[in-house]
Parts: structure tokens; sequence; C-alpha cells
């Protein structure tokens, strides 16, 4: 009898030993797991805020072509005003200029 108590005893302790061995195992296999997982994520998580930066730079880097192409149709559009209004204004000097030299000198 006492003998038999002595096995299941030890039986008992050996299934113990056993069942805590497989937890451990089953523990280290989960926190591998979670480690993979968590790794996958902060990559995951790396290439996302990447491609949102690239976009937010090539959005602004489309702004600034857009406001360059603009500055620079602005900048055309007054070179011809100040060209043309440059012309109709020097057709007017140079006749006021003719008419003075006339009334001074006469007629050429």
């Amino acid at each position: 009898m006492l003998k038999d108590i002595i096995v299941e005893i030890m039986s008992t302790e050996q299934l113990i030993k056993q069942e805590r061995i497989d937890l451990e195992n089953q523990l280290k296999q989960i926190k591998n797991n979670n480690i993979k997982a968590l790794k996958n994520r902060e990559k995951e998580l790396e290439q996302e805020l990447y491609d949102e930066l690239k976009t937010y730079e090539d959005n602004q880097q489309k702004l600034l072509d857009d406001c360059m192409k603009e500055s620079q149709n602005w900048k055309q559009e007054k070179s011809s005003q100040l060209a043309r209004s440059f012309e109709t204004n020097e057709d007017s000097v140079v006749d006021a200029l003719l008419k003075e030299v006339e009334t001074i000198y006469g007629h050429f």
C-alpha cells in the first residue's frame, strides 16, 4: 500500500514535470510567434509610413511644381505685357520726340 502510494506520487510527479516542460515549450513557442508577429507588424508599419511619406513628398513636389509653373506663366505674362506696353510707349515717345524735333528744327 505504501509502495503503491509512493509509485503514484512518483508517477504524478513525473506527469507534473512533463506538463511543466510542455507548458514551458508552449510558452516559448507563443513568445517566438509573438516576436515574429511584432517584427512583421513593425515592417508593415514602416512600409506604410514610408509610403505615406513618399505620397506626401510627391504631393508637395507637385504643388511646388505647379507653383513654379504658375509663377513662370505669370512672369511671362507680365513680361509680355511690359514689352507690349514698352513698345506702345516707345512708339508714342518716339512720335512725341519727332514732333518736338520737327517743331524746333522744322520738317525733315
